[in-house]
């Protein structure tokens, strides 16, 4: 089973590492002076999202013995990205204030982080399952899908001439740099819940072990 405790305190962990990024900025530091209200909004969505992708999955994956692991889907493995994302409300309601993002953005922002983290944690517990090695191929495709990937694919639609908007419709940190552009922002975020529902009902299938509701006790 998961031990929430732990998980709670790497939660506040990363919230104090982005509140003291957050301070320098607000204090004028050279390197972030530069940075708007806006600008601090997306990058603290796109902190909450890279830990969602990143480093959710790692500690979820971690081995049998250790602190956390999942074996079975229970329904409180999906308060894990909803605490994440109340502790952080207070800081993101703050910033919001000050910024030119909506509060439907800011809403619709946290509904895909709260799914999107129950997709990570499916994922896991899949894997888990099926005594797969995550972690390996999952960077893997991390590392090309948010990584390299997206900035060739750029570079390349740039050279050509060509529009970026595929990747604000399949790529969800390129859809957070757009939050301060709602009509840009509610259209791309449609595609990307629907595909994130389509992959959170697939992976829902293999981990149903029997036909009763009792599956997510």
């Amino acid at each position: 089973m998961i031990n929430h405790r732990y998980l709670f305190i790497i939660y506040l962990g990363w919230l104090w590492l982005m509140m003291g990024i957050l301070c320098l900025a607000l204090a004028g530091w050279p390197p972030l002076a530069c940075l708007k209200p806006t600008s601090l909004v997306i990058f603290l969505e796109q902190s909450k999202l890279f830990f969602l992708s990143c480093l959710l999955p790692f500690l979820f994956a971690l081995p049998r013995n250790s602190l956390i692991y999942p074996t079975r889907l229970k329904r409180t493995y999906f308060l894990s990205p909803l605490l994440f994302l109340v502790l952080f409300s207070p800081l993101t309601v703050l910033l919001i204030w000050f910024s030119n993002v909506s509060w439907l953005t800011l809403f619709l922002q946290e509904l895909f982080l709260f799914f999107y983290g129950g997709m990570i944690i499916l994922l896991v517990l899949l894997a888990n399952r099926l005594r797969f090695n995550l972690t390996r191929w999952y960077y893997l495709f991390f590392f090309l899908f948010f990584g390299a990937g997206p900035v060739f694919f750029y570079l390349r639609l740039e050279l050509a001439g060509h529009s970026t908007n595929l990747l604000l419709t399949i790529n969800p940190f390129w859809l957070v740099s757009r939050m301060a552009q709602s009509p840009i922002f509610l259209t791309n975020w449609l595609i990307q819940i629907i595909g994130l529902a389509l992959i959170i009902l697939t992976l829902l299938i293999p981990l149903k072990r029997d036909r009763k509701p009792r599956f997510l006790r």
